[in-house]
Formats: structure tokens, C-alpha cells, sequence
């Protein structure tokens, strides 16, 4: 059984000013790649490259669930009424339902 070299052969190396370089940082950060090295190499062989993007909307939304989640089971540890338990526990049933459709997939 023969094993395949999956190492690429052959150096590029360059350099880049400070700027530059925390530009191509930034750049690699915001991509879909594990390392600069993948990026980079995209780049070279003038490949389609992938970034990702954040809607800050949702993030928010979504921070503000979280924080209502634990606020509604810190209310459920307390004793209290039971007609108050029910509409805590419609709320956070709510909530679960509506977490996934807010999610990207």
C-alpha cells in the first residue's frame, strides 16, 4: 500500500510591512480558514474565498433570549404561585421553539 504525500513541495515566502501584515490578519480572522497558511494559498491560486459574516441583529436578539431564560428559571426556583409557574414555563417553551428558527443552519 503506497501513501500519498499530502505536504505541499514548495515554499513562497514574502514580506509584508506592519500594516500589511495586521490587515492580512484581520483578513484571515474573518475567513472560513484554520490558518493563514490555507488562506494565503487561496489567494495565490486565485481560488474563491470564504468569509464569514455576522448579523449583529440576531446576535443581539439572541443575547437578550439568553438572558431572559436565565432570568425565567432563576424565577422557577423560587416557590410562588402556581398560575405565575405556568406562564414562566409557556415562556420558555416559547423560546425554545423559536431559538432554532432564529439560528442560521
Amino acid at each position: 500500500m503506497s501513501k500519498k504525500a499530502t505536504a505541499q513541495g514548495r515554499y513562497v515566502c514574502t514580506r509584508l510591512s506592519l500594516e500589511e501584515y495586521a490587515t492580512f490578519r484581520q483578513q484571515v480572522q474573518q475567513s472560513n480558514y484554520p490558518s493563514a497558511a490555507a488562506y494565503a494559498r487561496r489567494l495565490l491560486l486565485q481560488k474563491p474565498v470564504t468569509l464569514r459574516y455576522r448579523n449583529a441583529s440576531l446576535d443581539d436578539a439572541l443575547e437578550e433570549l439568553v438572558l431572559l431564560r436565565h432570568h425565567l428559571e432563576t424565577l422557577l426556583e423560587r416557590p410562588q404561585e402556581p398560575a405565575l409557574a405556568a406562564a414562566i414555563q409557556r415562556l420558555q417553551t416559547l423560546i425554545e421553539t423559536l431559538t432554532p428558527l432564529w439560528l442560521p443552519s
